[in-house]
């Protein structure tokens, strides 16, 4: 996988990234390493050093949870969010009288879908974006697509959720008349939900997967 990304890779760019990274040295005992010790492909702006190896393997991007570098905040604020969310969804989940699949429980089980969705995503992304530069890249694709998940997921438990209960007002009481009411206002609100799902997930995609067609705004945002 790691020879067949970089044969992958322009031979201009894999030459200065190479030069960059001979005239910086490297050492096979190194953890932590700098900017120019890495390919370009793998480098954040402004963070000019605490870099994990290039071309990691799982099982030294897993020991990387164990000592600092700059992805663990990433890695282990969105490792102890999954946790508290699930611990979180499953004591609201087991003090509920009736089933999770009860239409009454489907958006608090939609939400806590997303969230952890959202969460779990993120840590593997910042956990395995050194494997190489397509992995770089198809770890935060998926990251990105994981919020547009959430996005979704959230907007429905909003929705359900928010009529008041115990309330003098007619509509808010009958629950077939503020159906009815709502439905229109809802579909409206999930279709463009969905939507905006789908075209940030594809923009997403477009940033990773034809970056190369549009180098002045890649540089001039850091792609």
């Amino acid at each position: 996988m790691v020879n067949r990304n970089r044969n992958n890779l322009n031979p201009t760019t894999t030459t200065a990234n190479n030069n960059s990274m001979a005239a910086c040295g490297t050492d096979n005992d190194k953890l932590l390493f700098e900017d120019c010790e890495v390919p370009k492909g793998l480098r954040e702006p402004f963070i000019k050093s605490g870099y994990r190896r290039a071309y990691s393997t799982p099982w030294q991007c897993f020991k990387s949870l164990f000592y600092i570098n700059n992805e663990s905040f990433n890695v282990w604020s969105h490792i102890l969010a999954t946790c508290y969310f699930f611990v979180r969804f499953g004591m609201a989940a087991s003090s509920q009288s009736k089933s999770i699949l009860d239409p009454f429980n489907l958006p608090l089980f939609a939400s806590a879908l997303g969230t952890l969705t959202l969460y779990s995503t993120s840590s593997v992304a910042h956990l395995l974006n050194s494997m190489s530069e397509r992995g770089y890249k198809m770890c935060f694709f998926f990251d990105y697509a994981a919020v547009s998940v959430y996005t979704f997921t959230s907007s429905q438990a909003m929705f359900f959720y928010v009529r008041p209960m115990n309330t003098q007002w007619i509509i808010f009481e009958s629950p077939s008349l503020y159906l009815c009411l709502a439905a229109p206002f809802h579909f409206l609100s999930r279709t463009a939900a969905v939507r905006l799902m789908l075209q940030s997930t594809g923009s997403a995609l477009f940033s990773v997967r034809y970056q190369s067609l549009l180098p002045g705004l890649s540089a001039r945002y850091h792609f």
